[in-house]
């Protein structure tokens, strides 16, 4: 069981628990998962086709390539090179990113399922479904310098809508984790893409985030009064 220190929205919640054990096959919300997930804040790399492999430059299996950063006003600048090894189409480029296996929780299980007299003859990207995740970072491992205490302080009192601090209740490398509400983004519905743990955030503790995503998304601060009782309160002490 989790102890949580005294100044933190865990402790300090009419409810308990924060984290509840769950091992059903659902994609629930709140669900804590692991997913590989991209460094979002990076400007991708383009692999970038020069030319096929081969002494007359005919050979589809190698492919002679260059990376380079990304800019979006280069886009379109980019040549397709036909090649069975590695298939591009027009308008499209391949990015190369860093990414990482971290623990996320589900914030949206994805929307209704198209009927598939709807999606006949369509590519599957069009209607696949996904999920939103919010990937977490560890406090002391993800840099050498890890995060300022001071600022980890400030984030367990709520003061950035951005930042939800948490103790989760799996093996991991750091002991205290911050999950980022700005970086939520879509995994596909998989368990290629994801893997579930034993634990689910509660309803009550799910609702909180969802108040704290509104905050995050409209810059006001929810007038729903149990989240601002906790927050006046972290920030007082």
């Amino acid at each position: 069981m989790t102890t949580y220190p005294d100044v933190c929205l865990q402790n300090i919640v009419d409810f308990s628990p924060w984290w509840e054990e769950y091992n059903g096959p659902e994609y629930r919300p709140g669900r804590l998962v692991w997913a590989f997930l991209p460094y979002v804040d990076q400007v991708p790399l383009v692999l970038k086709h020069t030319g096929r492999g081969g002494e007359d430059g005919t050979e589809h299996y190698h492919l002679k390539s260059d990376l380079e950063y990304f800019n979006v006003k280069d886009s379109n600048t980019y040549i397709s090179l036909p090649a069975a090894a590695l298939p591009q189409k027009n308008k499209e480029v391949r990015f190369i990113y860093r990414a990482k296996c971290r623990p996320a929780i589900i914030i949206s299980k994805s929307g209704k399922q198209v009927d598939s007299e709807l999606k006949k003859g369509m590519a599957s990207y069009q209607t696949a479904p996904m999920i939103l995740v919010a990937p977490s970072f560890g406090v002391d491992s993800e840099m050498r310098s890890g995060y300022k205490p001071e600022l980890v302080d400030r984030i367990r009192r709520c003061e950035y809508p951005q930042f939800l601090w948490d103790m989760l209740p799996i093996n991991s490398r750091t002991q205290e984790s911050l999950f980022r509400l700005d970086q939520i983004q879509p995994v596909g519905k998989t368990t290629r893409s994801i893997k579930f743990t034993d634990y689910c955030l509660s309803v009550e503790a799910l609702q909180l985030i969802y108040v704290q995503i509104e905050w995050l998304c409209t810059g006001q601060v929810s007038a729903d009064a149990n989240f601002n009782k906790y927050r006046d309160f972290l920030m007082e002490i």
